[in-house]
């Protein structure tokens, strides 16, 4: 039995990743919590769908600034003393923003300083722990390493935003933001236990030559070309949940136990998803789901704007979450499995800039449509624009679509 689950599971072979792996679990249900609470905090201040995407967007803009920047930092200095660092100060930005919730302070200037501080912070957090991951574990077992950490995710996804529906209702909401706070200590106390190889430093390089460099390497391999070219419409157009689904619940429910529990049942999904995802380790079949998952999701995207029932969504919900995280699985999975080592830093932080940044965009977008035809209208032409986008970039990269189901894929 053990090894049959060692055979499923190859990552947890790793000590050093099991350690990890425990303390993300910690520290996502505090993220999610925050996440959850935060999203319901500024439409709350605001009342206005647009500046609750404008504040989400307003933290995509670090990531367009510095994650190809954090790549090259990634390409040249240890992905534990970026992921550590960058972790301490998200601790500091949730507890200066508990503080002034908790003494009735806030205004919606802090939650813009807020989203960008922390938008600033997770530009070279998040490519930090896809290296982070891929150095405990090693290529074979790297899809299985990213889909367990999705389960942590999304199981964190279930947990948190319920703990926020139960917690709003008897305690001020600053207790999500402490919580996430203190969530974070632990998984910053094992990345500082766990020994990993030290970085050789590497000469001093022009920053512009090197970003020219990885985008020159990216156009020349066509698998990574069309995963970051799919991933942006994904991240611009089907990642904007937190701005769509207060409107949506509004216009349905009205409540905010509808909001969280709706994303746990998004969260039920993912997780199903990254379940999914972590016992299938054949890459042609991630491959495959770089083209199968947008058109699924916007043929969902489109009935969620033509059915307009809370029990419907519930259910779409579990659907959408079980898209998204397959496709973050498999987008991710392709981006640091295609990588040279050399140029790995810097492909997957132009793959965060596009994945995450453009969801900060598409969250401008997403406010904008709703308050101009309506959050159901606003689903469909979504829904819409990612089929015909996605059929475009088939179109315009050649032969896309081989190189993808290739089991090996050329430059």
């Amino acid at each position: 039995m053990k090894q049959k689950l060692k055979t499923k599971f190859p990552a947890m072979q790793s000590k050093n990743f099991r350690l990890f792996w425990a303390g993300q679990c910690i520290s996502l249900t505090g993220t999610w919590m925050q996440t959850t609470a935060l999203s319901w905090l500024v439409y709350e201040i605001s009342g206005s769908s647009f500046l609750s995407g404008l504040v989400l967007a307003i933290g995509g803009i670090p990531f367009f600034l510095f994650s190809v920047a954090g790549g090259i930092i990634l390409d040249k200095f240890s992905d534990k003393k970026v992921l550590v660092d960058s972790q301490i100060i998200l601790i500091a930005a949730s507890m200066v923003l508990a503080i002034l919730i908790g003494l009735n302070s806030i205004k919606y200037y802090h939650l813009v300083l807020f989203s960008l501080i922390t938008g600033a912070a997770n530009a070279v957090n998040l490519p930090a722990r896809q290296t982070f991951i891929y150095h405990l574990v090693g290529k074979d077992a790297l899809t299985n390493g990213i889909a367990l950490n999705s389960v942590a995710f999304n199981g964190a996804r279930i947990i948190g935003p319920a703990f926020v529906g139960i917690l709003m209702g008897f305690v001020n909401i600053s207790v999500c933001f402490w919580i996430n706070a203190f969530c974070f200590i632990p998984v910053t106390i094992f990345v500082c236990k766990i020994k990993t190889a030290v970085k050789d430093p590497t000469e001093n390089r022009n920053a512009v030559k090197e970003i020219t460099e990885a985008f020159s390497y990216i156009g020349s391999k066509k698998i990574l070309l069309g995963t970051l070219l799919i991933s942006t419409v994904v991240g611009l157009l089907a990642m904007n949940y937190n701005v769509l689904t207060p409107v949506l619940v509004k216009n349905v429910n009205g409540q905010s136990a509808g909001y969280s529990f709706l994303i746990s049942f998004m969260g039920i999904g993912s997780l199903i998803g990254a379940i999914f995802m972590s016992v299938k380790n054949d890459t042609r079949f991630v491959k495959h789901l770089l083209l199968i998952i947008p058109i699924i999701t916007s043929v969902l995207f489109v009935l969620i704007g033509f059915l307009k029932n809370f029990i419907v969504f519930a259910f779409l919900y579990i659907l959408y979450g079980f898209c998204i995280t397959a496709f973050a699985t498999a987008s991710n999975s392709v981006v640091l499995l295609e990588s040279e080592n050399e140029m790995r830093g810097r492909v997957v932080s132009s793959y965060t800039m596009l994945f995450n940044g453009m969801n900060y965009v598409g969250s401008i977008l997403a406010g904008y449509l709703t308050g101009w035809v309506g959050i159901f209208n606003c689903f469909k032409i979504l829904g819409v624009t990612i089929l015909a986008s996605a059929g475009i970039i088939h179109g315009t990269v050649k032969n896309l679509r081989k190189v993808i189901v290739c089991k090996k894929s050329g430059s």
